[in-house]
């Protein structure tokens, strides 16, 4: 999939996060689970690790996550998907983000969640965001935790998301049924 048609698949898409925080530790995680959500989609490079690290400083939040919530899980479109240093289950798919959902939801998601009680947490509009969006998910967008080092394709398409969100900026956030904050 080029990026062409990735531009021609969201074109009528809303991108904007339903909430934005400036990182995972600011997501409001009690009031997720007390309007319903049941599974945490993650993005890994940038929301909980450096691009193409495993290590997350997230262990202690990750760890009461998979207690508090019915599912927790990574969903990536990065080159290294190791599930081990996350302790976190990894949904692999054949596609990549904001592709991939209906195999996620089929593979690795309880049959019984609604997709309204599924949470998309990540630091890009044109997947993860576009991901919440086309399924009827809630999307949270933190703010990456360092670009310095991603590959210059994201960087561009990076760059295309932030003049979308500097030149919108007093477009509220996108309705959503469940969630009230």
């Amino acid at each position: 999939m080029n990026y062409l048609n990735l531009f021609q698949y969201i074109i009528s898409t809303p991108i904007y996060p339903h909430y934005y925080c400036a990182s995972v530790q600011e997501i409001p995680f009690q009031k997720l689970k007390q309007i319903g959500v049941k599974c945490l989609l993650f993005d890994r490079d940038n929301t909980l690790t450096r691009h193409l690290e495993t290590k997350t400083v997230y262990e202690d939040l990750l760890s009461k996550l998979k207690k508090d919530f019915n599912q927790v899980l990574l969903v990536s479109n990065s080159k290294i998907n190791e599930p081990t240093q996350l302790g976190l289950s990894v949904a692999r798919t054949t596609t990549k983000k904001p592709f991939n959902f209906q195999e996620i939801y089929k593979n690795y998601i309880d049959s019984n969640t609604k997709s309204h009680e599924i949470c998309v947490i990540g630091d890009r509009l044109f997947t993860d965001m576009v991901l919440a969006h086309k399924n009827g998910l809630i999307g949270i967008l933190v703010k990456p935790i360092d670009i310095s080092n991603e590959e210059s394709s994201i960087r561009t398409m990076r760059t295309i998301e932030n003049f979308i969100m500097r030149n919108n900026q007093l477009q509220k956030h996108p309705y959503h049924g469940f969630l009230n904050f």
